[in-house]
C-alpha cells in the first residue's frame, strides 16, 4: 500500500544498467554491488508523497495508496532502506497506515489462503505462494534480488503450523483509562523479587494499551454482548437472571455455552428489533483475572466471605505471567475494587537443563519429575528447588545435585536421628521419665537449645518475608554444621557412658527435643522425612500427640531459652577451630597430634566469661594444651605486598615503580584489607590511586615455630613445637582411631568388649607405655598386650611414621 523511508537518511538516485533506481546511500553497495552511477542525492523527506507503480495491480485498494511516506522504523542496517508497507500486516505498518490514512487491504482469509482479490494466487496458502510470486516478478523484469533471510518465526504450539499475523477487528476493554491507577496500585504490592514488580511489570503497565478482549474460537466464555440487527444498538448482559428475563422465546434455564448461547435472542429496547449475540468468546486471561470474584460467585452471593478473603495474602506464578495472570488480576481488580487482588507475590523463573537451555520436548531435554522422584525421593527434589537458589532466578536442574542434597542434608538428618535412636534404645531413654531441666544441663546443651530457638525465629522471619531459600539454607547449616558436625560429634562420649547420670540424661533430652522441634520446623520443606522422624520419636511416648507432624502446631521460638552471648562465643570458638585446622593442614600436622598451645585474636567482641567457659571444648577440639586470648597477633607474621606489573603497568605506566615503594611501607590494616579482597587508596605523585586486591600479591612470612591463620576478622597463631611427651600422646590418639576403625570393619557392636595385641616401632611402644589405660578406656578393651598371639592373623597398620601389627579379639 505504501513505501516507507527514513526522513533523515540520504538516498541516491542511481543509473543501474538501463534503469534508474532509488536506494539508501548506506545500502547501495550491499544491494547493487559496484555497478551503478550516482545521478542525484536526496533526503528521505524529499521523497515523501512521491507516487509509484505497485508490483501487482489485481488488488484494488479503496483510498490513499501507492505513495512514499516517512516512518521512524526504517533503518539502513539491511535491505535497501525502503520498506514495502502493508497496514493489515504488522503493528508498525498498521500504526503507520492509521496515522497516514492509507487504505486497509487484507486479501488473506482466516484459513491462511488468499481470497479472490489476489488474482492468480487465489486459494493458495500465503507461504506456499512465495516461490511463484518471486518467479512472477523475475519474469516481468522487476525483481532486483531474491534472498533467504533467517529469523525467528511463530508456530502453533499444538500442531507446529506457521502462524500468520494480521490486523483483525476486535472488542476492547479501555484499560488505558485505568493506566495511572494501575501503576499507583502496583506500588502497594510486595513483589518478590522487587525489581520484577517495579521494573518489568511496572514498565508493562507504563506501556499499557487497551485490552483486546475477544477471540474467534469455539471454546471459551461467550462474549456477553448482543447487537440489534436493525439499529446496531449494543447491550452487555450482566447476569444469568438478566439474560433469562430479557431472552425472547426461551423458557427455563439457559445453557451459557456455545453453540446453545448463540441461539438466545434479546429484544432491542431502542427499536424493538432482534438482538443477536456477537459470535466471539472472551480472552481466557480475562477468566483468570476474574478468579478472585468468580470463586465466590460475587457479587451475586457470599459478599461477607468475599470481603473476608479479598485481597489474597499471597500468590505465586512464573515469570511468563507478566502479560498474563499478573496483569489480568491487577487490571480487573482495579476496575472492580480499585485495589490489587493480592498483597504479596513470588515470581518463579524457569527451571532449565544443566547447560542453561530451556527445557523443550523438541530438544529432548525435558526432565521427568516422576522419574527423578522415583530415583531420589520427593523430599530431595523439593529441597533442591528451595535451597539451590531463590525461585526468581533461573535454576539449572541437575539430578546429580539432587542426589547430593539427599546425601548431605537428608543423609545427615537421618544419621543424627539414627544415632539418637540407637543409643536411646540401648539405654531405654524415655523423655517422660528421663527429662531434666534446661538450666541443669551442660553449656553445650544450652547452646544447642538456644541455636534451635534462634533458628525457629529466623525461619519464621524469612518465611514471613517470602525468603524461602534463606530459610532453607539456615536450616541446612544448622543440621549439618551445628547439630551434626559440632554438637553430636562433641557430645558422643556422653552417650557412650555406662551409667545413666544427669549429664547423659541431659544429652538425650536435648537431642530428643531438638529433633522433635526440627521435624516440625522442616515439615513444610521435607514433608515425608519430617513425618517419619516425628512419628518415630513422638507417637510412642505421647498418646495424645497429633498422629502426623502436619497436624501438629508449627514450633514457636522461646526467647527465654535464647542466649545471644553464648551463641556469639560458641560461634567464635567454631571459627577459631576452622582456622587452626587450616593451619594444621598447611603445615601437615594431624589433628590427632597434640600441640602445646594457640593464641587467639577475636575480631567480634564476645563475653569473656562465656568464652572462658568454652575453652575446654576448644582445647579438646583442636588438640592443644593451652589457649591464650590476645588483642593482636600480627607480630608473629610479616607481610610483603608486590604490585602485579602485568595489570598495573598499562594503567600506571612509570608510576608503578613508585607504587612498589609505597606498598613496602603499608600499615598492617591496609594489608589486611587487601587480604580480605578490599581495595586500598595510595598517593602517587600527588594523585590518589585506587589499587584492587587482585592487582597485588600479598606474601606472608610467619616467625619460626608458629603457623598464622586469619579470616580477615579473627586470627590464630599455633605453636608447632612437638615435645616427646606430645609426640607420644599423638601416637596414642592415632592408635585409638585405628582400633575404632578396625572394630567397625570387624563388625563388632558398639558395646562389645575386646582384647588388643599391638606391636610396633619405638614411638608406638612409647605411646603404649604412657597411655595404655587411656587406649583401653577409649576402645572398650579389657587388656592390651605388645606381643602378638601366634594363632591369630595380624592386620598391618601405619601409625604415624611407623609400621605396626595388630590383632583384636572380641570377648
Amino acid at each position: 500500500i505504501a513505501v516507507a523511508v527514513d526522513p533523515d537518511l540520504t538516498y541516491l538516485k542511481v543509473k543501474y544498467g538501463e534503469e534508474y533506481l532509488i536506494v539508501a546511500r548506506e545500502r547501495a553497495v550491499a544491494a547493487l554491488g559496484e555497478g551503478y552511477d550516482v545521478v542525484e542525492e536526496m533526503k528521505g523527506s524529499d521523497l515523501d508523497g512521491l507516487e509509484y507503480v505497485p508490483p501487482f495491480d489485481f488488488v484494488k485498494p479503496e483510498g490513499k495508496a501507492y505513495v512514499v511516506t516517512t516512518a521512524d522504523f526504517v533503518t539502513a542496517e539491511d535491505g535497501t532502506g525502503l520498506v514495502h508497507t502493508a497496514p493489515a500486516f504488522g503493528e508498525d505498518d498498521y500504526n503507520l497506515g492509521r496515522d497516514k490514512g492509507f487504505a486497509f487491504v487484507n486479501p488473506v482469509q482466516d484459513d491462511g489462503t488468499f481470497d479472490e482479490t489476489a488474482g492468480p494466487y487465489k486459494g493458495e496458502f500465503v507461504i506456499d505462494a512465495n516461490q511463484a510470486i518471486i518467479k512472477d516478478l523475475e519474469a516481468r523484469g522487476i525483481l532486483l534480488k531474491a534472498e533467504t533471510v533467517v529469523h525467528t518465526y511463530p508456530f502453533c504450539w499444538r500442531c507446529d503450523a506457521p502462524l500468520i499475523y494480521y490486523a483483525h477487528p476486535s472488542w476492547y476493554i479501555k484499560t488505558t483509562a485505568f493506566k495511572d491507577e494501575m501503576i499507583e496500585l502496583n506500588k502497594s504490592i510486595d513483589w518478590h523479587p522487587k525489581e520484577f514488580g517495579y521494573n518489568r511489570f511496572g514498565q508493562w503497565l507504563e506501556n499499557n494499551v487497551d485490552w483486546a478482549l475477544s477471540r474467534e474460537r469455539y471454546w471459551g466464555t461467550p462474549l456477553n454482548v448482543w447487537i440489534c440487527e436493525a439499529c446496531d444498538k449494543q447491550s452487555s448482559v450482566g447476569s444469568i437472571a438478566e439474560l433469562e428475563e430479557r431472552a425472547v422465546g426461551i423458557e427455563g434455564e439457559i445453557d451459557l455455552h456455545k453453540p446453545w448461547i448463540d441461539g438466545v435472542m434479546l429484544k432491542c429496547s431502542e427499536c424493538g428489533g432482534t438482538m443477536k449475540r456477537t459470535p466471539e468468546v472472551i480472552d481466557c486471561w480475562f477468566d483468570t483475572g476474574g478468579m478472585p470474584y468468580a470463586q465466590y460467585h460475587w457479587p451475586f452471593e457470599n459478599q461477607d466471605l468475599f470481603e473476608g478473603q479479598f485481597p489474597a495474602e499471597f500468590i505465586c506464578e512464573g515469570i511468563d505471567q507478566t502479560r498474563g495472570w499478573f496483569y489480568s488480576l491487577v487490571a480487573i481488580s482495579t476496575f472492580m475494587s480499585h485495589q490489587p487482588s493480592f498483597k504479596n507475590v513470588m515470581v518463579s523463573e524457569l527451571v532449565v537443563d544443566d547447560t542453561g537451555q530451556k527445557m523443550s520436548k523438541s530438544r529432548g531435554n525435558v526432565v521427568d519429575s516422576w522419574a527423578v522422584m522415583a530415583r531420589t525421593g520427593a523430599d530431595p527434589l523439593r529441597w533442591y528447588l528451595y535451597a539451590a537458589s531463590p525461585i526468581w532466578l533461573p535454576k539449572r536442574f541437575s539430578e546429580d545435585q539432587v542426589v547430593e542434597v539427599a546425601r548431605k542434608l537428608l543423609g545427615t538428618l537421618r544419621n543424627v536421628h539414627s544415632f539418637f535412636t540407637l543409643y536411646a534404645n540401648i539405654d531405654c531413654f524415655d523423655p517422660r521419665l528421663d527429662g531434666i531441666a534446661v538450666e541443669k544441663r551442660t553449656i553445650m546443651d544450652k547452646w544447642l537449645i538456644s541455636r534451635m530457638n534462634s533458628l525457629v525465629a529466623l525461619v519464621d522471619e524469612e518465611l514471613g518475608n517470602y525468603e524461602i531459600t534463606r530459610a532453607a539454607r539456615a536450616i541446612q547449616y544448622f543440621v549439618i554444621e551445628e547439630l551434626s558436625n559440632w554438637y553430636v560429634r562433641r557430645s558422643r562420649r556422653r552417650y557412650w557412658r555406662k551409667d545413666m547420670d544427669d549429664d547423659k540424661r541431659a544429652a538425650y533430652a536435648t537431642l530428643y527435643e531438638v529433633l522433635v522441634s526440627l521435624s516440625k520446623r522442616v515439615a513444610p520443606f521435607l514433608p515425608f522425612v519430617s513425618d517419619e522422624i516425628y512419628r518415630h520419636l513422638v507417637l510412642p511416648v505421647d498418646e495424645d500427640a497429633p498422629e502426623s507432624v502436619h497436624l501438629a502446631f508449627y514450633p514457636e521460638s522461646e526467647s527465654a531459652l535464647i542466649d545471644i552471648d553464648l551463641e556469639k562465643a560458641m560461634g567464635a570458638v567454631v571459627k577459631c577451630v576452622s582456622l587452626v585446622r587450616a593451619a594444621r593442614n598447611r603445615t601437615k600436622i594431624k589433628v590427632k597430634q597434640p600441640l602445646s598451645g594457640v593464641r587467639l585474636s577475636l575480631g567480634e567482641k564476645v563475653n569473656p566469661d562465656v568464652f572462658a567457659s568454652l575453652v575446654e571444648h576448644l582445647k579438646e577440639e583442636i588438640n592443644v594444651k593451652q589457649v591464650k586470648l590476645e588483642d593482636g597477633l600480627h607480630e608473629y607474621v610479616t607481610y610483603e605486598v608486590l604490585p602485579r606489573f602485568d595489570l598495573l603497568g598499562p594503567r600506571l605506566g612509570d608510576g608503578v615503580k613508585a607504587l612498589a615503594d609505597k606498598l613496602k611501607s603499608l600499615d598492617t590494616s591496609a594489608v589486611l584489607d587487601l587480604e580480605k579482597g578490599a581495595s586500598i587508596k595510595v598517593e602517587i605523585a600527588g594523585e590518589e590511586v585506587e589499587i584492587g586486591a587482585d592487582e597485588v600479591n600479598v606474601r606472608r612470612t610467619e616467625k619460626e615455630g608458629v603457623a598464622f591463620e586469619s579470616d580477615g576478622v579473627n586470627a590464630v597463631v599455633l605453636d608447632l613445637n612437638v615435645t616427646p611427651e606430645l609426640l607420644a600422646e599423638g601416637y596414642a590418639r592415632e592408635i585409638v582411631s585405628k582400633i575404632q576403625n578396625l572394630r567397625k570393619q570387624s563388625g563388632f557392636d558398639v558395646t562389645d568388649k575386646i582384647r588388643i595385641y599391638l606391636s610396633g616401632g619405638e614411638q608406638t611402644g612409647n605411646a603404649l607405655a604412657r597411655y595404655a589405660d587411656h587406649i583401653k578406656s577409649e576402645t572398650l578393651a579389657e587388656s592390651l598386650a605388645t606381643e602378638l598371639p601366634d594363632e591369630k592373623q595380624a592386620t598391618e597398620l601405619i601409625i604415624g611414621d611407623e609400621k605396626a601389627s595388630i590383632v583384636l579379639e572380641k570377648i
